[in-house]
């Protein structure tokens, strides 16, 4: 099935930042331990395996290596932000949530049916009830999704609240598989 993609930034060199417009897959954030961004297992499954099955060798050659800041989260002083990494695929940061979604609404995202499938943890738009069963029949299907920002505590990590949109800068356990993953990159339109 094609990704559908958001345009959230272009800057004068002809490069354009892209977010999926879905929550296409869930995953950990970390399969064990803490850790920062860096050696985090979403960013491994996201420059290997996403990188290599989601996009053609025409695709890849315009997706740009980009410097990926360690942004610190602004509501706790926690000691393993890390350090900046350079990433075709990444996850925006909780800085890069805010400054590039103009309000909460803006930032909730559907899950696609696959990661539904998969168990997201979703919220009917419609039925206002949550569905932790691998199923959902609303018209939309609002799943949280990850952030790289490290959370308020050492196996967390910050997300996006599903049914708001709102930005949990406390997190949720990097260990827990129901949270989504939508893929950021920058794309160089010369290519």
């Amino acid at each position: 099935t094609p990704i559908e993609w958001r345009i959230l930034d272009l800057n004068s060199d002809g490069h354009v930042l892209i977010i999926s417009e879905k929550v296409l897959d869930i995953m950990a954030y970390r399969t064990y331990g803490s850790g920062p961004w860096e050696s985090s297992t979403v960013r491994e499954w996201l420059n290997n395996s996403f990188l290599n099955t989601a996009f053609t060798d025409e695709e890849r050659i315009q997706i740009i290596s980009s410097n990926v800041p360690a942004h610190i989260n602004p509501n706790y002083s926690s000691k393993i932000q890390g350090n900046a990494t350079t990433d075709k695929i990444f996850l925006l940061s909780l800085n890069e949530a805010k400054e590039y979604f103009d309000d909460n609404a803006s930032r909730r995202a559907d899950a696609t049916r696959y990661a539904v499938s998969k168990g997201a943890h979703v919220y009917g738009s419609d039925t206002k009830q949550y569905s932790m069963d691998g199923t959902c029949k609303d018209t939309h299907c609002y799943a949280l999704w990850w952030l790289r920002t490290v959370g308020g505590f050492t196996q967390s990590a910050c997300q996006v609240i599903g049914v708001s949109g709102a930005i949990d800068a406390g997190g949720g356990n990097m260990h827990e598989t129901y949270r989504g993953v939508r893929p950021a990159l920058w794309l160089d339109m010369n290519q």
